[in-house]
């Protein structure tokens, strides 16, 4: 049976730096040094292998710093997944951390919330309290993007990305 990794355990076994959010080993590695802690995955997540588990080192930068890990996700306030500094991550429900998320690579206008609706017209939406909100048809998907980012901010709060 095993057991859930505690704070103490972690600190024996890795140094974590809260300005960079880089872990490193605490042992000695051949001649090369205190190494660089886990993986990097496709999707740019650190993944650090502790007593048999592997965990998400924003998850691990969770238990390092306060004690116990976040209670729900962890979230990447700047959106980029290899950031793992500690001023960096804040505890955020699953829809916190969806508002947060960049623009999808499939999206071929690059903005978030617009698409466009006819030949020279783009139409802003968002989904905000369970429901999806018709933000208006803009001549430019600049504007439609304001639009966007005005709701956004309105409905996300700290968790808005535009």
């Amino acid at each position: 049976m095993s057991t859930m990794l505690d704070g103490e355990t972690l600190r024996k076994r890795l140094h974590y730096d809260a300005k960079t959010g880089v872990f490193t080993w605490k042992i000695w590695v051949n001649n090369r040094g205190y190494t660089i802690a886990g993986s990097v995955d496709p999707d740019g997540y650190r993944w650090i292998g502790v007593e048999g588990k592997r965990y998400p080192a924003s998850r691990l930068a969770f238990l390092w710093m306060t004690g116990s890990f976040p209670e729900n996700d962890c979230d990447h306030e700047d959106g980029n997944p290899s950031n793992d500094a500690w001023e960096n991550l804040r505890d955020a429900t699953v829809t916190q951390n969806l508002r947060n998320k960049r623009v999808q690579s499939n999206n071929k206008l690059g903005l978030k919330g617009v698409t466009e609706h006819e030949p020279g017209k783009y139409r802003a939406r968002i989904k905000g309290n369970g429901k999806q909100i018709h933000l208006g048809v803009f001549n430019s998907a600049e504007e439609a993007h304001q639009a966007y980012i005005v709701a956004a901010k309105k409905y996300f709060g700290a968790f808005a990305r535009g």
